[in-house]
């Protein structure tokens, strides 16, 4: 299997820890992908895992911004690794954390 098979599960990865951390810190914003890029190193011959870091310096970013406009967006770190833990490729992904509710002028909610 090449790096096409993991972009999918990387990007849940990545918005999954948004989505979580900003739970667990009482943020009530919907996260949406704003954009990303894959990079494939090598083929995965076996199982796989995607783990998504957040930086500490881009999180306190992000609680600021949505602090002062209650948007905000951080761009978020995943690796791809092989059971054997090689690593099979990376994603950078932008992630957009807006209001729960629709922003005014917004008619597609």
């Amino acid at each position: 299997m090449f790096g096409r098979s993991f972009t999918a599960p990387a990007l849940l990865a990545g918005f999954a820890a948004v989505l979580n951390r900003l739970r667990a810190d009482g943020h009530p914003q919907r996260v949406v992908v704003q954009r990303h890029a894959y990079s494939y190193d090598h083929p995965a011959t076996t199982d796989a895992a995607a783990r998504a870091s957040i930086d500490p310096d881009r999180w306190s970013h992000l609680v600021l911004a949505l602090s002062r406009r209650n948007i905000g967006r951080i761009t978020v770190d995943v690796t791809v690794k092989d059971s054997a833990g090689r690593q099979v490729g990376r994603l950078a992904g932008v992630f957009a954390a807006l209001p729960d509710e629709p922003l005014s002028g917004d008619k597609s909610a």
